[in-house]
């Protein structure tokens, strides 16, 4: 080939080639230039979202396709929830925090904190503390079911009383004992498992506390031996002096209790407490009657005395050194 067509293909081709590149990419120097006092046009507003269009917002995200169901597959129904029962709580009933010991069956009852009353008043006045719970026990008939057996007259005591003209030649003893053993409303002590003492619900409650109070202050010394242990035999040819202390003190004490009682409810109890009533004269003579009201009417007036002379502790020295 000749060297002069050789040029002419090369000359071709370099003019081919700027025509192609003047199309494709404009010079910077053509390019129009903004008017820097040039604003965008404003955009009319319309009864609806006042806002204006976000600017620069990007193009939104592509939503996916819901995926194609396929028609021949049956759809599954949708499990029915099934109710579960709610239990029933029935409520526990709090425990109270005074048990009840006992019901008299006449609107009130008798509890755990009475108890503890009825025995921090016997500390206070005897200024002596319970070493040992107590527990109270109610009979019906304590003369029956604990004292079947007691005997307030002997045959000697008896004959002897006959010897003095103190009971009446034609009163029989055994009628005696049991209207004695029928006047029981309390008894003291039993040591298995705690000391306890026994006791008929009476007619009232205050009544009834009145001869809780006097067997209590009975356990009270069983748990002081000192003031046990000096208590004479008893013997028919001798007045049980000693007993104005053994029951003089728990009557005492007793009385203490029913002073602060309203004086309404004292004039209630006060017939009743002697162990012979006027009106059981009928069944008992005079004589028998104040043997058996000694204890309880002149021992507490006894120790009464010592009270005032001694205090507290000359409750004590009753016990230990009885009257005789």
């Amino acid at each position: 080939m000749k060297i002069g067509h050789i040029a002419s293909i090369l000359l071709a081709l370099a003019l081919l080639a700027a025509a192609c590149s003047s199309d494709t990419v404009p010079s910077a120097s053509t390019q129009p230039e903004q008017s820097q006092d040039s604003s965008p046009a404003e955009t009319p507003t319309t009864g609806g979202d006042e806002s204006p269009p976000a600017e620069n917002a990007d193009d939104p995200e592509p939503t996916a396709a819901p995926p194609q169901s396929d028609p021949t597959q049956v759809p599954e129904p949708a499990p029915t929830a099934t109710p579960v029962p709610v239990p029933t709580v029935t409520p526990v009933p709090t425990p109270d925090a005074t048990p009840t010991l006992f019901d008299s069956g006449d609107g009130w009852v008798f509890t755990e904190g009475d108890l503890a009353r009825l025995m921090a008043f016997i500390e206070d006045i005897h200024e002596l503390e319970f070493r040992a719970p107590v527990d109270v026990v109610v009979l019906e008939d304590i003369g029956l079911e604990r004292a079947a057996r007691f005997e307030a007259f002997s045959e000697e005591a008896w004959f002897l009383l006959s010897a003095f003209g103190i009971t009446d030649p034609e009163e029989n003893r055994q009628s005696v004992n049991q209207v004695r053993r029928d006047r029981i409303r309390g008894v003291c002590c039993n040591f298995q498992p705690n000391t306890s003492v026994a006791v008929e619900i009476q007619a009232t409650r205050l009544e009834t506390e009145l001869i809780i109070v006097h067997e209590l202050t009975h356990a009270l010394h069983t748990q002081y031996r000192e003031l046990v242990e000096n208590r004479p035999a008893r013997s028919s040819e001798v007045f049980p002096a000693f007993l104005g202390g053994v029951e003089g003190v728990p009557q005492f004490v007793t009385f203490a209790y029913l002073a602060q009682a309203p004086i309404e409810l004292q004039e209630e109890v006060i017939p009743e407490l002697p162990i012979i009533t006027e009106d059981m004269l009928s069944l008992i003579s005079g004589g028998p009657a104040r043997y058996l009201n000694f204890a309880y009417d002149t021992g507490p007036s006894f120790v009464e005395v010592v009270y005032e002379a001694q205090g507290a502790q000359g409750l004590s020295n009753v016990l230990i050194n009885p009257p005789t």
